[in-house]
């Protein structure tokens, strides 16, 4: 009887050892828990600010992206009116071309014996002193009644 009474001591003592311990470990799970939560707290703000930041960013590129397509649809604009203004500088240039080579065919019948008997003049033809000083103002880019005369267009 004495030996069941023991066997019943140590169990009871062994159950109360682990109850003890288990107390412990619940405890120690507890504490892991309380930090667990604080870090899940943490990164709980960390997010929502993180959302909250990327939110306005979202809103500031939309912002931009409406800028950019207003930007774009301005540039296209502009293409389409260099486009006709193009198309209508290549209308004026066939029409010119015709005149431009004509007068280019004109200029290479001169020799250079002709353009001699011209500055050997002492007065020009009628009318030969008018084209000489129109050329003298291509060539100088300028107009200067006082500078044209003869002997500068010669």
């Amino acid at each position: 009887k004495q030996a069941d009474l023991q066997r019943l001591i140590d169990r009871l003592d062994v159950g109360l050892s682990t109850l003890r311990k288990t107390s412990q470990d619940v405890t120690e799970l507890q504490k892991d828990l309380k930090i667990t939560m604080e870090k899940v707290e943490e990164k709980k703000v960390a997010t929502d600010k993180l959302i909250e930041e990327m939110s306005v960013q979202q809103t500031e590129a939309q912002v931009q992206e409406e800028a950019a397509q207003i930007e774009a649809k301005k540039a296209n604009d502009e293409s389409e009116r260099a486009m006709v203004i193009e198309v209508e500088a290549e209308k004026e240039l066939s029409e010119a071309k015709p005149a431009m080579e004509a007068a280019a065919a004109a200029v290479d019948c001169l020799s250079k014996a002709m353009l001699s008997e011209l500055k050997n003049l002492k007065k020009p033809p009628a009318g030969v002193d008018k084209v000489t000083n129109a050329c003298l103002i291509l060539i100088e880019k300028e107009y200067n009644p006082k500078k044209q005369s003869w002997n500068r267009a010669k």
